[in-house]
């Protein structure tokens, strides 16, 4: 039975190759692709292809016309798609090896590459497009790596395919739908925009973040849908925000969605949808309905498949969504109408004196300084308190002497567990490519620097 076709689920291509044949597939930059030119162009690929197709193969995950094929490539011949988000210069064999994988697709030429030729075949003359079976693995994503530590988890056939199918209910489809997607490549949310376009038959641009290039798309192309991660959103609202008045559905994850920024978003009449989601979940958990009426603060309803609970303060998630139960690192809670709240990270809270302090409380508190373009609050270690609360803030060096007084009225006001012990300036805070504040990297930094100088005090640096 396990050799049957009955078995086995065609790759993401198959639908749309005979129903949308037409249709730009992708556009980008480079040019664009229609899904009849897409089937050439991945079999013209595959051609000159030699691999394992029962080993995985890393792909350089890029938003070009090339990376594009590939991807769709190694699908169709039903092999496990690692996706790296390295350097190209790093992609080196001793680098792949590290990773646990010995076969990749050169991102300079796009041919095969094998650190041992014995066993490979061509593929060529595989059977297309039904090689997956509803368990098996489609690709592989890197997780954030916010331990410093990253994992490679698996994206199956049936989390595609649901994901792709609730997201539709959610956010709604229809045949002329163009998807805009600028999430930066190789991670869950982009991979999802790409897997969903294909699924349904409708168009995905795929290009790197920038005002420009958004505003471009949007005043030149019929875009409905769009990823963005937060400071995304807040560039663009920030600059000719109309043009996004015409997207149907706003999709906005990938960290935190500041309730303000929500707010303005929605009074310049914008469909922004706060969206919360897993690696492990192949994308969306929860996201906003269109007619929500909330404040910002929740990320609406969980999506079909997912059941999301609260275990010991943390969400956690089950059903066919996720490969197996899983209690996350996001803590939050349920309201009584189902609504999903996330409060932060278990591994962010500052934990002084036996009392436990979120760290976005903290930067809330202290975030509407005159001239501070980011405030980070971080757990620093402390003799007599355990961990200490300090502040990382990005400043316009220029607005420095009005921020001081800000800061000294914000602190004197603050309850006593809100107060900030040590604070840092810095003219840039470090972000992931997804746009989170890398608090570890901060933090890392902060330490290292302690062992060179004594940071101020706060009563030092406010002259208290």
């Amino acid at each position: 039975m396990g050799d049957r076709l009955a078995d086995k689920y065609p790759s993401l291509l198959h639908a749309s190759l005979d129903s949308a044949r037409a249709v730009n597939a992708i556009v980008t930059s480079e040019g664009s692709l229609t899904y009849g030119e897409l089937d050439v162009e991945t079999r013209r690929m595959m051609a000159g292809w030699h691999f394992d197709t029962t080993r995985p193969v890393m792909l350089h995950a890029q938003s070009t016309l090339r990376g594009f094929i590939a991807l769709h490539a190694l699908n169709r011949l039903g092999i496990n798609v690692v996706l790296s988000r390295c350097a190209v210069s790093e992609l080196t064999p001793e680098w792949v090896s590290e990773q646990g994988f010995d076969q990749w697709v050169c991102p300079h030429t796009w041919e095969s590459m094998c650190a041992d030729n014995d066993g490979q075949m061509a593929v060529a003359s595989l059977e297309l497009d039904w090689r997956w079976r509803w368990e098996d693995t489609q690709f592989l994503i890197a997780s954030s790596g916010t331990t410093g530590i990253p994992k490679w988890i698996p994206i199956t056939t049936r989390q595609l395919t649901l994901s792709a199918f609730g997201s539709a209910t959610r956010l709604g489809h229809l045949p002329g739908d163009v998807w805009l997607n600028v999430l930066a490549p190789g991670y869950t949310g982009w991979l999802a925009a790409i897997g969903r376009c294909a699924f349904y038959g409708t168009t995905v641009i795929n290009e790197p973040f920038s005002v420009e290039l958004v505003n471009q798309y949007l005043s030149q192309s019929n875009v409905t849908q769009i990823s963005l991660v937060p400071t995304m959103l807040s560039k663009l609202v920030n600059h000719e925000p109309s043009h996004l008045n015409t997207v149907r559905s706003i999709l906005v994850g990938g960290g935190p969605l500041r309730s303000e920024l929500y707010r303005q978003s929605r009074s310049l009449g914008l469909n922004v949808l706060p969206s919360w989601g897993l690696t492990e979940a192949g994308s969306q958990v929860a996201t906003q309905t269109f007619h929500a009426t909330s404040d910002g603060f929740d990320v609406g309803y969980p999506m079909p498949f997912v059941k999301v609970d609260v275990t010991d303060e943390h969400l956690s998630l089950d059903g066919p969504l996720v490969n197996a139960p899983l209690v996350t690192h996001d803590r939050g809670r349920i309201d009584d109408e189902g609504r999903v709240f996330v409060h932060g990270r278990s591994d962010d809270v500052i934990n002084t004196g036996g009392i436990k302090v979120d760290p976005k409380r903290i930067e809330g508190i202290y975030g509407g300084l005159d001239g501070a373009r980011c405030v980070t609050a971080l757990a620093m270690p402390d003799n007599e308190w355990g961990q200490q609360i300090s502040l990382a803030i990005e400043v316009d060096f220029t607005k420095l002497e009005a921020c001081l007084d800000s800061l000294h009225q914000m602190r004197s006001k603050a309850a006593k567990h809100h107060r900030f012990q040590t604070l840092y300036w810095i003219d840039r805070t470090p972000r992931c490519p997804m746009g989170k504040v890398q608090r570890r990297l901060l933090r890392l930094a902060f330490l290292e620097l302690n062992q060179l100088m004594r940071p101020q005090t706060a009563n030092e640096e406010l002259g208290q």
